[in-house]
């Protein structure tokens, strides 16, 4: 069986959002609570602790978004594998009808399936090079074109 998706997978799922959700809430409480203050000892005005809590308040919402519902991704000759650590379904090649990704940030690409499985209509996978910034800016990236490919998406 061929892994499609990226092994930081587990890493950007479950770890990265704690870090980065957690370290970021310990800075804005600092400031809620007066721990942080300028060089000359003139405290944060609320203007700037409100942008902060903003900040970490979208940042949050969009690592959560990004991240939660990341899914590890396997292959054979007839059926993707889809994981969320917990539980794998099998999900034949018929039953996708789309791959779509972004070129932009490298973001996740998505796989929609034909009827709902237990992961959703659609699940969204980091493929292998996808920290290597604007790696397939100006095309494809070779895991989705593989994967069109196999699942009958693509002309060969």
């Amino acid at each position: 069986m061929e892994t499609i998706s990226s092994r930081l997978t587990f890493v950007m799922k479950f770890i990265f959002p704690f870090v980065f959700i957690s370290g970021f809430a310990v800075g804005t409480l600092s400031m809620w609570l007066d721990q942080m203050h300028y060089k000359n000892g003139d405290p944060l005005p609320l203007e700037e602790k409100l942008k902060f809590l903003t900040a970490w308040i979208f940042g949050a919402t969009y690592t959560l978004w990004m991240c939660v519902g990341l899914k590890k991704v396997q292959m054979d000759s007839t059926h993707l594998y889809v994981s969320n650590f917990r539980k794998e379904i099998a999900i034949p090649f018929v039953d996708v009808v789309d791959i779509t990704e972004h070129h932009w940030f490298n973001l996740p690409s998505t796989i929609h399936f034909r009827a709902p499985t237990e992961f959703g209509q659609s699940i969204k996978f980091l493929h292998p090079d996808s920290f290597i910034p604007f790696y397939y800016f100006f095309g494809s990236h070779s895991a989705v074109e593989d994967l069109k490919e196999r699942v009958g998406l693509k002309d060969g």
